[in-house]
């Protein structure tokens, strides 16, 4: 799914001061996955959504606990990974396929708040590009 692609980019290449993060909503458990993504309704792709602001919050918490530690942050975004693994998975399972990326790329661009720890991450790989363990946390998101 391209919204991990943002990821890698932003992390690799940094990104403009994120605007002031708007209070998230509780996010419910990882929503289930739809049989067939091409016929993913608008409720589904919500809760994708959802999923994956609640994995880009996780990372952009990881940016800001590890206080400038490249080994701490590249831990934090590992952590962060794993614990939303169901939407990793997710994004892995539906890759290459152009409707969900359109619609995420609409999203996205509607959302700008969503991006903001992102760019968190994005600033903090500034820093920590040449860390051997951020980098290999970045490798993850080529498979997504």
């Amino acid at each position: 799914m391209r919204a991990f692609a943002l990821v890698a980019l932003l992390a690799a290449c940094g990104g403009k001061s994120p605007p002031p993060a708007a209070p998230a909503p509780a996010t419910p458990a990882a929503s289930t996955p739809a049989a067939d993504p091409a016929r993913m309704s608008d409720e589904e792709f919500e809760g994708m959504m959802r999923d994956t602001v609640a994995l880009f919050e996780a990372m952009g918490n990881a940016a800001d606990a590890s206080g400038g530690d490249c080994d701490k942050l590249a831990a934090g975004l590992d952590q962060a990974l794993a614990d939303h693994h169901a939407v990793v998975e997710r994004a892995r399972a539906l890759k290459g396929n152009a409707d969900i990326d359109k619609r995420a790329d609409a999203w996205l661009s509607s959302h700008d708040e969503a991006v903001a720890p992102v760019q968190k991450v994005a600033q903090a790989g500034q820093h920590c590009g040449d860390n051997a363990a951020f980098q290999a946390v970045m490798k993850k998101f080529d498979t997504m």
